[in-house]
């Protein structure tokens, strides 16, 4: 997309404090985290789903318009707060990641077996659940809500692999002071406490919390991120097509907005962040891969 310079009374009008000026990343971290009035901060945003994490009767169900039915129950049960996917299908969407890592810890240490060797598919899932459980696992989750994907996981290992859940240690990445207490918790409720580790932090911080195992362990490492990405905070980066000048949107408090308007709006300056510099002038100089390569267009002239 294109930008025109802004003019010299835009630019003035700026100011650096909360939302007067601020890149876009600061100001979606302010709004998501501050620790008073951070939307994660403030309220029960995720609601817990279906009762005693048996989840939904889907068994039960006809079809489409019936589990339709048993969501919008759902919604209006909870006083507040939106579902998501581990909630709605919980213990099974933990279960299935749980397997996930299993297989992928046996792929790892090279006991799985690809070749028909006459065993049954039962049988090969025991041995890489065996091989697997004298491995350690680390498994760190970022943004853990309510630790619902994590109570699943541990309770699926605990009751049909024991000696892997033995070997395991949980570990929530949580930015959020009161998820944090709310995962706190669902781990002592369900009996987790002593494999869980709560890291009270960004993820961008995490190395300075936490330690990697010792070289001589044998540990594998699963980082795991559900409904996180959209939650990120990141820039706003505007190209001009014509001239490749890039400019960086900054949010401001709009001066003319009444009290029921939205009182932010954006503007755009040249591009001065250095970390936001750096990334866009990657976006400018990877290949575009919808754009043919050398080789491709000798074929197509071929």
């Amino acid at each position: 997309s294109s930008s025109s310079s802004l003019s010299s009374s835009e630019s003035i009008s700026l100011s650096y404090g909360y939302g007067h000026g601020e890149l876009v990343r600061d100001f979606i971290a302010q709004e998501l985290y501050d620790d008073q009035h951070g939307y994660f901060n403030s309220k029960d945003c995720i609601a817990d789903g279906p009762d005693s994490g048996s989840g939904l009767p889907f068994g039960l169900m006809s079809g489409m318009d019936e589990y339709r039915a048993y969501l919008k129950q759902l919604y209006y049960d909870e006083e507040q707060g939106w579902l998501t996917p581990v909630e709605i299908f919980q213990p099974y969407y933990g279960i299935a990641i749980a397997d996930w890592i299993l297989a992928s810890s046996a792929r790892m240490n090279g006991t799985d077996d690809d070749d028909n060797d006459g065993r049954t598919s039962s049988s090969r899932q025991q041995q890489e659940h065996s091989a697997s459980a004298s491995q350690s696992l680390l498994i760190v989750e970022m943004g853990a809500g309510n630790g619902t994907l994590a109570v699943s996981i541990l309770n699926y290992l605990q009751q049909q692999h024991p000696e892997t859940y033995a070997n395991t240690r949980y570990v929530t990445v949580e930015i959020s002071s009161r998820l944090a207490s709310v995962q706190a918790k669902r781990f002592a409720s369900s009996g987790h406490e002593n494999v869980s580790l709560i890291i009270n932090c960004s993820i961008s911080d995490v190395d300075k919390h936490i330690q990697t195992p010792p070289p001589n362990d044998k540990c594998d490492v699963f980082v795991i991120g559900m409904e996180v990405l959209d939650n990120l905070p990141h820039d706003k980066i505007r190209i001009d097509g014509s001239s490749g000048d890039m400019y960086e949107c900054r949010v401001l408090r709009d001066p003319q907005a009444t009290t029921r308007d939205y009182p932010f709006m954006e503007r755009y300056m040249p591009l001065g962040d250095v970390a936001a510099k750096r990334a866009a002038n990657f976006v400018q100089t990877a290949p575009n891969p919808s754009s043919p390569n050398k080789s491709q267009q000798q074929q197509q002239q071929q």
